[in-house]
């Protein structure tokens, strides 16, 4: 057979493909004009791994560190390894972003032909996959990097397993391994795979009813030590930044409400994908009863009737199952942060979804073909055009927070990082209204009570601050940065002596703060307790050094009378900062007589 008579029937499915591709492709280019937003500063512009750009060390940090609550090291690498080509500059960043959807679009399509014979059914469901606004996150967001790459490597890994279950060998089994450890090394949003595998043991693969459920386990066993190992390190990484939230705040009872209900409204969203948002709030103990009983009912009788049908519609229960599979690791029961979902943690999962409808197409009366195709050129011709709208939500700060908390209700974080923005933008005003917003609906929230007296304190009304920031360290009483504002508006509205063991409390958390240090130093001089304020001072030199601590220092050791001391200080005061307005250069004439 020549290669001209085998390429010939995939001639239309790929002129087919590489046309989606090119819409795909279109849909998000608009995006490259978008900014940096949310996480892309910890996770990229201020990542202390590869501050040095990429090189051994960059690759020794990423995977020995943790750092934002995550091990990521090859998506830390593949983040190093752009910011060395592009800089900061964001349209490098997202074009790679998209390059990686269209790779995992295609692996996809590939995938799915290969499990269902159906070419133009599995680009129909490829074709969801690379347009649905819910992937728009993962896709948009350069910090979503993770899930791209660990997805991309996650499909390499299932291909490989479809080759070795057809026709075993070391060498096969060893890409599998090597895949999903790469998937996990990106993230660990894949630790369910191997489960996966068995779920295609059963349908399409056929592999159970020959070796029974117990040796497809068996033999899966170094992807599930690889999986119980990755799970493990998430775990301490996630601990290690704070992101796992304890028990008091979510109980059990609340994760496995909100897990259901999530169950539920993911699929709602697939159908009907608006009111998107970069953040949904956690309903926390207010749990909506009426949606939770519907979502359960739903996911209850989708899973009976799936199992009932099992031997006529294979399919469905495989695809069914592997939505909740995916979904498992990220539906809240191991609560990370205070979302209730995330769109993010869609793109995975509804690959089952596409599983079965792709399937199901491949089974559908042949009469029924052309007004199918007419169909799915009208769904994605609808879904390319909210993807479009969505990826322009995406544009920068303002037009993404100003989106989430209008379509969602009591959104403290998107108020929060609105008001972010319009501090960062000079638009004060405006942005007290966000922060007074973010602490109505979520009173414990630290970061918005810092802000609010921080902005009080630029106005000149330390008092109003003081309980602002007695808020803050309230409600997180690690927070060592709340204690050192507490202390310093204390101080600054003359109440020193409150101030001083306030002091000491943050200092207590974060005992080498340079900045704190020099803050009591100055309590400490406007008591006159000229020694205490050396010794503070001196610290906060060592530790960070500037014009304005060795001036502060010089001043305390003049007043204790080791005038050569002074002296030293004040002129690597006036070294560091030589400007005419440096208040070293008086220090040093009344030293030296002038």
């Amino acid at each position: 057979m020549s290669p001209r008579s085998i390429l010939q029937p995939l001639a239309g499915p790929i002129s087919a493909l590489l046309l989606l591709l090119l819409v795909t492709a279109a849909v998000y280019l608009p995006g490259l004009g978008n900014e940096f937003v949310f996480d892309d500063q910890p996770y990229l512009l201020e990542n202390p791994l590869f501050e040095r750009g990429l090189g051994l060390e960059a690759v020794r940090a990423s995977f020995t560190r943790f750092h934002a609550g995550n091990w990521h090291p090859l998506t830390w690498l593949s983040h190093a390894l752009d910011l060395s080509l592009f800089g900061r500059v964001p349209a490098g960043h997202r074009a790679v972003n998209i390059a990686m959807h269209l790779a995992n679009v295609v692996l996809l399509w590939l995938l799915l032909r290969r499990l269902t014979g159906a070419a133009f059914a599995s680009l129909f469901a490829a074709g969801l996959f690379a347009l649905h606004p819910l992937n728009v996150e993962s896709v948009a967001w350069v910090a979503e990097r993770k899930n791209l790459l660990s997805t991309l490597f996650g499909l390499l890994a299932v291909h490989a397993y479809v080759s070795w279950a057809q026709r075993p060998s070391a060498r096969l089994g060893l890409l599998v391994l090597l895949a999903f450890a790469g998937s996990l090394l990106a993230k660990s949003m894949l630790v369910t795979l191997p489960v996966l595998l068995v779920l295609l043991d059963g349908w399409p693969l056929g592999r159970l009813g020959r070796i029974g459920l117990r040796r497809a386990l068996v033999e899966k066993w170094p992807l599930f030590a690889l999986s119980f190992s990755f799970g493990v390190v998430a775990i301490f990484a996630q601990r290690a930044g704070t992101a796992l939230a304890p028990l008091d705040q979510f109980p059990l009872w609340t994760r496995f409400t909100n897990a259901v209900m999530c169950a539920g409204r993911y699929l709602l969203l697939t159908i009907r994908p608006t009111g998107l948002a970069a953040f949904y709030p956690h309903p926390g103990r207010d749990v909506p009863w009426v949606d939770f009983v519907l979502a359960l009912f739903f996911v209850l009788s989708a899973t009976v009737a799936a199992i009932a049908v099992r031997r006529r519609w294979p399919w469905l229960l495989t695809g069914w199952l592997l939505y909740l599979v995916t979904l498992g690791p990220v539906i809240g029961i191991l609560q990370v942060g205070n979302q209730a979902m995330a769109d993010r943690y869609a793109y995975v999962p509804l690959i089952g979804v596409f599983l079965v409808l792709a399937a199901a197409l491949a089974r559908s009366p042949r009469r029924l073909v052309p007004p199918a195709a007419a169909g799915a050129v009208i769904v994605l011709g609808a879904l390319g055009w909210l993807t479009f709208r969505q990826v322009g939500v995406w544009r920068d700060s303002f037009s993404l927070f100003r989106h989430a908390f209008t379509v969602t209700e009591r959104n403290y974080l998107a108020h929060y990082n609105y008001a972010v923005a319009l501090d960062l933008s000079g638009r004060k005003r405006e942005a007290l209204e966000h922060y007074r917003l973010t602490v109505k609906y979520r009173p414990e929230y630290h970061m918005a009570w810092t802000n609010l007296g921080l902005a009080s304190c630029l106005a000149g009304r330390y008092d109003e601050a003081v309980p602002m920031f007695r808020e803050a360290v309230r409600h997180r009483p690690e927070f060592a940065e709340g204690w050192f504002n507490l202390a310093t508006a204390l101080s600054d509205a003359g109440r020193i002596e409150e101030a001083l063991p306030i002091f000491e409390r943050g200092l207590s958390i974060r005992p080498r703060d340079g900045a704190a240090l020099r803050n009591r130093g100055i309590a400490y001089l406007r008591l006159a307790r000229f020694a205490d304020a050396a010794e503070s001072l001196a610290t906060s030199a060592s530790l960070a050094p500037s014009a304005a601590t060795e001036n502060d220092l010089g001043f305390a050791l003049e007043s204790l009378g080791r005038r050569d001391e002074a002296k030293q200080h004040y002129r690597r005061s006036i070294e560091m900062d030589p400007s005419p307005g440096n208040l070293a250069r008086r220090g040093l004439a009344r030293l030296s007589g002038r």
